[in-house]
C-alpha cells in the first residue's frame, strides 16, 4: 500500500477529522524531503510524530536516512509505525512513544537534521538539541505563524549560535 505524498497527506488529515487531535500534517511534504536534501542528512530526529507524514517525507530524500521520530500519543505511535510499514519505509524509521524532553536526553546520537513539529517549540528543549546536532547540523522548526513560544525560541536558539531562514511557517537554523 505504498502512498505517495498527496495520498498520505489525506490520510494524515482524514485520521485528524476522525481522531479529533492535533495530528495537522506539514502542507507541502516535498518541501520536507528537499529540506533533507539540502542538509544531506543522513540522520534525523523529528519531535512530532502525528501518524507519521513527515517522517514518511524525510524517507524519501536521496541521502537514505534514518530518522527517529517521537511522540506522546501511543496510538499515534502505533499508527505511524504500522503506515511506515505499509508505504514501504519502515526499515528507515525508528518510532518512540514518549515525552519529548524524557526520550531525547536518553539519546548519544548526533543528528544531521533535527525537526521540531511539536505544537509549540519549546525553548527548554534547545540545550539538549544543541549537542545533538551534528557541527554541520540544522533545526527546523514549524509551526511558527500560530505559536506563542516561536519569537522566545528563535531568541534562545539565535543566543546559543544559531541562525535563521525563515521560509513561510518554518525556520531552518544553522550553527553561526
Amino acid at each position: 500500500m505504498k502512498l505517495d505524498y498527496a495520498e498520505y497527506h489525506k490520510f494524515s488529515l482524514g485520521h485528524r477529522s476522525e481522531h479529533g487531535c492535533g495530528g495537522y500534517p506539514y502542507e507541502n511534504g516535498q518541501e520536507l524531503t528537499d529540506i533533507a536534501n539540502e542538509a544531506q542528512a543522513k540522520s534525523i530526529l523529528e519531535l512530532g510524530t502525528a501518524v507519521g507524514y513527515s517522517a514518511y517525507c524525510f524517507a524519501q530524500s536521496t541521502y537514505d536516512p534514518h530518522i527517529d521520530t517521537i511522540d506522546n500519543d501511543e496510538e499515534h505511535v502505533e499508527i505511524a509505525r504500522q503506515q511506515l510499514e505499509a508505504c514501504g519505509v519502515g526499515e528507515k524509521v525508528t518510532a518512540i512513544h514518549g515525552d519529548f524532553a524524557s526520550v531525547i536526553a536518553t539519546f548519544d546520537k548526533k543528528y544531521d537534521l533535527i525537526f521540531f513539529d511539536g505544537f509549540e517549540p519549546d525553548a527548554s528543549l534547545l540545550a539538549t538539541l544543541d549537542k545533538l546536532a551534528q557541527d554541520n547540523g540544522v533545526i527546523v522548526t514549524a509551526n511558527l505563524s500560530w505559536s506563542s513560544t516561536a519569537k522566545e525560541y528563535l531568541g534562545t536558539l539565535k543566543n546559543m549560535g544559531w541562525e535563521h531562514e525563515i521560509r513561510r511557517d518554518i525556520a531552518i537554523s544553522r550553527r553561526s
